[in-house]
């Protein structure tokens, strides 16, 4: 499992692993879906 960050201007820092996987390059604009209900930070507070 891979983690993301979030800095505080909200700009979300994506792991180099997954940016290959999916060939993310920079610069190139994407959008997000949202797939669960539930927040992810809820799920990973518990992990923590």
């Amino acid at each position: 499992m891979e983690l993301a960050k979030i800095t505080s201007k909200g700009q979300i820092t994506i792991p180099i692993e997954i940016r290959r996987k999916l060939r993310l390059k920079e610069g190139i604009k994407y959008f997000l879906l949202k797939k669960m209900e539930k927040s992810f930070s809820k799920t990973l507070l518990g992990l923590l």
